[in-house]
């Protein structure tokens, strides 16, 4: 019977994500100079984004670099919030994408590069896990790492 139940919640959980973008050919991630974050913790953020979701993250690598360039394709940057001041007070961090589609389809969008900013103190797996998730296209639902609040 318990089967049943975690059959069914996971069921639940998947409906309730919403993705309105996808990358075309796999992305890389660039960890900025500025970021706290590290190679570790993304990797642990998407090891927990794949064993919670169907959907699986993938890229190609994640490397340190020395600059980040903002017009990078196929490029996932995690950088220190300080960058960029795009952050409202309710936030812990923010992602903001590039995007584009076939005008023989333009309801499907494909991603062309993404900023994922996290503050140097917000260093939670969840949140990393949850900006993530928008840098690879879905939007806040009721899905647990989905959430618009912790």
């Amino acid at each position: 019977m318990s089967y049943i139940f975690i059959l069914l919640s996971s069921l639940v959980s998947a409906d309730e994500l919403i993705k309105t973008s996808t990358w075309e050919k796999t992305p890389r991630i660039e960890i900025c100079p500025s970021s706290a974050i590290t190679k570790e913790e993304i990797v642990d953020a998407i090891d927990y984004w794949n064993l919670n979701v169907d959907d699986k993250m993938r890229y190609t690598s994640i490397a340190y670099v020395k600059s980040c360039s903002f017009k990078k394709p196929r490029v996932i940057r995690v950088m220190d919030l300080k960058e960029s001041k795009k952050l409202n007070e309710k936030s812990l961090a923010v992602t903001y994408y590039n995007h584009w589609f076939y005008f023989s389809n333009p309801n499907r969008h494909y991603i062309e590069n993404v900023e994922v900013m996290i503050p140097q103190n917000q260093k939670s797996i969840n949140i990393i896990a949850h900006e993530l998730g928008h840098a690879y296209g879905y939007q806040h639902s009721n899905h647990s790492i989905m959430k618009p609040t912790f």
